[in-house]
């Protein structure tokens, strides 16, 4: 019973993340935005814009909730464009301690 609950809240939580990302692309975008003007410039924008505003890791996070919706309008012939989405690389830091 409690993996069905965890289920349930894991795929509740999933689709409130994936409607705040498409929220935050629409507020970027604008809401007039056409699946015509869906391009891979628009989404290299939207990382940079991203990238200003938040680590690596959360810009992923906006970014592989966005891409299912970009990638259905494709495949239904909505979108022309070939997008393609890569992870962004955190950067470590490191520190090196010197051995004497």
């Amino acid at each position: 019973m409690k993996m069905n609950v965890d289920l349930k809240t894991y795929r509740k939580q999933q689709s409130e993340d994936i409607f705040f990302a498409d929220k935050y692309f629409m507020q970027f975008a604008g809401s007039n935005l056409k699946c015509s003007e869906v391009t891979q410039d628009l989404i290299n924008e939207y990382i940079l814009y991203l990238k200003d505003k938040f680590k690596p890791q959360t810009v992923n996070l906006y970014i592989f909730k966005v891409s299912p919706v970009v990638k259905y309008g494709i495949k239904r012939g909505y979108i022309k464009d070939d997008i393609s989405f890569t992870h962004l690389v955190e950067q470590e830091h490191i520190s090196l301690k010197r051995v004497l």
